[in-house]
């Protein structure tokens, strides 16, 4: 029997009343994750996150954190699947306009090089701790460096013909790599120009010419 002017807890309360609880808003409470994971990785330059870290600073339960991420493999995939969008974003969108695939392939170098450079000069301390973070988990690195290039080859497949399509892929990648890798971004910032990366495109496009050009080649077959 409850002693006289005991409290109901709101939420039987509520439910006695037939009232809903308010619902959460899942996007929201992401957002304030990602904040928090970003503030803690900023304190301690990307050396170590947890979730359990994360739930502290906002003042919740570990149980409850789970609720939106299941480990802290998930949150940190998630972190880095929102920080590599609109670098992705981007890319894409640049490198799928229509014209010639060259003008396109130096779409999609500049504005991946653009997104990063962005990102860096905008918060170079973040920045980094994203960069020391990402060495636990170089897969999901890997992962993104993919679909960048992925993105590049219909372009490529067009410039040079199926029979060289992979040849020049792995040329496109090292050729630009100072310009696309955030590491030497974060490394070499003043020496990255937009004009020295149309330079070495353009060393790129004329070893494609020269090769399509030497005697018994034939012209790129019809994606």
């Amino acid at each position: 029997v409850r002693k006289s002017g005991s409290a109901i807890p709101a939420a039987r309360a509520a439910l006695a009343l037939g009232v809903a609880r308010p619902k959460v808003d899942s996007a929201a409470m992401r957002e304030r994750f990602f904040a928090a994971a970003e503030a803690i990785i900023r304190t301690n330059g990307g050396r170590k996150l947890v979730l359990s870290d994360v739930a502290k600073a906002l003042d919740m339960s570990q149980a409850n954190a789970y609720r939106y991420f299941r480990n802290r493999d998930e949150l940190i995939t998630a972190l880095a699947d929102r920080w590599f969008a609109n670098v992705e974003g981007a890319a894409e969108a640049a490198v799928g306009k229509a014209g010639d695939p060259e003008e396109r392939i130096a779409g999609w170098l500049l504005a991946t090089m653009r997104q990063k450079i962005e990102r860096f000069d905008d918060d170079p301390e973040l920045f980094r701790s994203y960069l020391e973070l990402a060495k636990a988990h170089p897969a999901i690195v890997a992962a993104h460096t993919e679909r960048i290039l992925a993105m590049a080859q219909p372009a490529a497949l067009e410039r040079v013909g199926a029979a060289r399509v992979e040849e020049a892929m792995h040329l496109l990648e090292d050729a630009t790599i100072f310009f696309r890798n955030p590491y030497l971004i974060a490394q070499h910032r003043t020496r990255l120009t937009e004009d020295r990366a149309l330079a070495v495109l353009e060393a790129v496009f004329l070893h494609f010419r020269q090769a399509n050009s030497r005697p018994g080649r034939k012209p790129p077959a019809a994606a």
